[in-house]
C-alpha cells in the first residue's frame, strides 16, 4: 500500500509541477440592442454553441474512456497519444506501466470503468471515471486543456 502511495503521490507532485499549454479561446463581445433580428442570431448562435459545446463534452468523455481502456490494455505508447507537451515530458509510458502495475497490486484486476460526470476548472474540463477493481474502485480525473489533450490525470 505504501507504494501505491508513493507513486500517487509522485504523479500528483508532477502533474501540478507545469501549468497545461494551449491558446486560450477568446470570447466575442455581444451587442446589447434589442431588436428582434439581433435575439433571433443571438439565438441560433447559441444554439450552435451549445451544440459545438456538447459535441466537445462528448468528444473529451470518449477521449478519456479510451485513455483508461488503453491504460488497461496495457497500451501504454498509445495512451500518450493526446497528452500535451507538459504531460508528455512529466508521463512516460514506461511510468504509467508502473503505475498500472501497481494499481492493480494494490486493487486487484481492473473489472470495468463508468464515466461519472465533467466539471469545469478555469479553462479545463475535467472527465471523472469510476475505475472498479476486484478489491476497491477509485475515481479517474482526466483533465483536458482547451485542444482536447490531456493536461492532467490523477487517480483519487
Amino acid at each position: 500500500m505504501k507504494k501505491l502511495f508513493f507513486i500517487l503521490l509522485a504523479l500528483l507532485v508532477l502533474m501540478g509541477c507545469g501549468e497545461p499549454t494551449g491558446d486560450q479561446a477568446s470570447e466575442n463581445a455581444t451587442d446589447s440592442s434589442t431588436s428582434d433580428e439581433q435575439n433571433e442570431d443571438t439565438d441560433e448562435a447559441d444554439s450552435s454553441e451549445k451544440n459545438s459545446s456538447d459535441e466537445d463534452t462528448e468528444e473529451i468523455v470518449t477521449l478519456a474512456e479510451e485513455f483508461i481502456g488503453q491504460l488497461a490494455n496495457g497500451e501504454f505508447e498509445t495512451a500518450t497519444q493526446h497528452f500535451n507537451r507538459t504531460m508528455e515530458a512529466q508521463l512516460t509510458p514506461g511510468a504509467l506501466d508502473e503505475l498500472w502495475v501497481a494499481l492493480e497490486d494494490q486493487l486487484g484486476g481492473f473489472i470495468d470503468q463508468e464515466y461519472s460526470s465533467i466539471e469545469q476548472v478555469d479553462d479545463h474540463q475535467v472527465v471523472l471515471i469510476d475505475g472498479l477493481f476486484e478489491s476497491a474502485d477509485v475515481v479517474f480525473s482526466v483533465t483536458f486543456d482547451n485542444n482536447n489533450q490531456i493536461a492532467g490525470f490523477y487517480i483519487q
